[in-house]
């Protein structure tokens, strides 16, 4: 998104896209690993598989908050609304006792609805702008 959806349009349009394509991975990692410190000190212990299975709860926090997996668009703001949604359902989930198994489907379900109405979103744009 710094750069755009064409990074050798943004260098020919003079932006220095070496500088923010280390500046966003220089970021990213700085999240993680406050990310990392903040996880350590809430459970008091460090184990790498303590952490096993987020991947697909980020994933479905930027998916349902309108960032698309293609690229090209999204939202800060969105994809914290996104986190909101997939964090109450997941602690209305625990509050029913639901087994992680079918939290872990429920998640995967709607990950793969959005995306399909985002790809069929995506085609029908494409093929009104053609008609016009």
């Amino acid at each position: 998104m710094a750069i755009g959806g064409d990074e050798n349009a943004a260098r020919l349009a003079g932006i220095n896209t070496r500088f923010w394509v280390v500046f966003t991975f220089g970021v990213s990692g700085f999240c993680a690993g406050l990310a990392g410190i903040l996880f350590t000190s809430r459970l008091q212990s460090v184990d790498a598989p303590l952490a096993y299975g987020f991947e697909l709860t980020a994933i479905a926090f930027a998916v349902v908050g309108g960032v698309s997996l293609s690229g090209g668009k999204g939202s800060p703001y969105r994809a914290f609304l996104g986190a909101l949604v997939i964090s109450t359902m997941l602690n209305v989930f625990n509050m029913w006792g639901l087994n992680t198994w079918y939290q872990n489907m429920a998640i995967g379900g709607i990950v793969i609805l959005v995306v399909m109405i985002d790809r069929f979103t995506q085609e029908h744009r494409v093929k009104v702008q053609q008609t016009t």
